[in-house]
């Protein structure tokens, strides 16, 4: 397989008393920063340095296909037919699809 495409889905899990400590920091953060009415809290479930989607190739196999480049993916999408490379990658790769879970301990 010259080409790949990556797609990672990013878990995060918490122990019990994880979650039971992140609930009581949650709850106190909010009610001590909670000031007007216009508030919004949000907690983001992201494992660093990995990217949802990925083009992986292997360089013993070949070079990479020229519809998978950085440059012809910038000259399409000037001339706006990206759409072109996008239905060579479909085509002529495969997509795996990996479950990466990140375990949470207090």
């Amino acid at each position: 397989m010259l080409l790949t495409r990556l797609n990672i889905d990013e878990v995060i899990d918490m122990s019990s008393g994880c979650r039971k400590r992140y609930t009581g920091e949650r709850s106190s953060f909010i009610s001590a920063n909670n000031r007007d009415k216009h508030y919004h809290y949000s907690f983001k479930t992201d494992i660093p340095f990995t990217e949802e989607h990925t083009l992986v190739y292997n360089d013993d196999l070949g070079m990479k296909p020229l519809y998978a480049s950085m440059g012809m993916m910038c000259l399409l999408d000037i001339l706006a037919i990206g759409w072109i490379q996008r239905i060579f990658l479909e085509a002529k790769t495969y997509e795996v699809k990996y479950k990466l879970t990140k375990y949470l301990e207090s």
